[in-house]
């Protein structure tokens, strides 16, 4: 038997404590995540229908970087927080 060991990326383990993590708040608390977001969409439909469009094309690479609003606002922040000098940024 071949015994395959992959190293993780830093991505991979943010990856699997957000999954942890909305598991645990399903788990624990009385409403589960996916009855909020009925109680937003029933509020704020059409909000929270742009905020879930924005979600699904940034995360499958739908739309070029330039017009991904949730890349450009990333991008943006990391140039702030650069200029700010008790900021600092590791790039690896």
């Amino acid at each position: 038997m071949t015994r395959v060991i992959v190293k993780l990326q830093p991505t991979d383990k943010a990856w699997l404590v957000l999954i942890a993590y909305v598991l645990a708040v399903n788990i624990t608390l009385r409403e589960q995540l996916s009855s909020a977001m009925d109680r937003y969409l029933k509020a704020h439909r059409w909000t929270f229908e742009a905020v879930l469009l924005a979600v699904y094309a940034h995360l499958s690479n739908k739309v070029p970087d330039r017009y991904d609003p949730i890349h450009l606002g990333f991008v943006g922040l990391v140039k702030l927080l650069r200029r700010h000098p008790a900021i600092t940024i590791i790039d690896d």
